[in-house]
């Protein structure tokens, strides 16, 4: 994984919406991409920031006040399914952030692996002079990282011998695993 750029690895065409799109939109594309956080670009594909799928629920749900006006769960349930309806033609533009971390194509894997690592994200966009050229997530990373230990057992005098490769418990499963891998990595791809 030394020396791999985002580039090579980044989903290439990324789930996007604009900042006008309706929050009903929204969660239909969200729900078709299967993703937690789409991309939001203008009308001239210029990267604006992220949209995420629990904010976007968030916008749609009513306040606890109006919940419990209602009086009974069966009740509450009308009162979310009938506001959401009016909630849900309201853009999205207000949900949006704007100031997401992003990544340049040519960062190291490793860095993406320790940012997502430390902030707890699992998707980042990748952005060079304002537009979005994909984004990497967790799942990147981990295809990234296979390939590179496929790679290298390859490379092992042993490996040619007896083409195997390496079981599952080699491939650290913990959040503290994953962390000290990708910080081990990006030290490797520093040097």
């Amino acid at each position: 994984m030394t020396g791999v750029q985002v580039e090579v690895v980044m989903t290439r065409f990324p789930v996007t919406v604009r900042p006008d799109t309706e929050l009903r939109r929204a969660a239909e594309t969200i729900a078709a991409g299967d993703v937690g956080t789409v991309m939001v670009v203008d009308v001239d594909g210029r990267f604006v920031g992220t949209l995420d799928a629990r904010a976007v629920l968030r916008a749609l749900l009513p306040d606890a006040a109006e919940a419990q006006r209602a009086g009974s769960v069966a009740a509450a349930s009308a009162v979310f399914l009938t506001g959401a309806a009016t909630r849900a033609s309201r853009p999205v533009d207000p949900l949006v952030d704007r100031d997401p971390i992003t990544l340049r194509p040519g960062a190291p894997v490793a860095e993406a692996a320790v940012v997502m690592a430390d902030r707890g994200l699992r998707r980042l966009p990748v952005v060079a002079d304002g537009r979005l050229l994909g984004t990497v997530s967790e799942a990147d990373i981990c295809r990234a990282v296979l390939a590179g230990e496929a790679a290298g057992v390859a490379d092992t005098p042993t490996a040619r011998a007896v083409p195997t490769v390496p079981a599952a418990p080699s491939v650290p499963t913990s959040a503290a695993a994953l962390r000290a891998r990708a910080a081990a990595a990006l030290a490797a791809a520093r040097a």
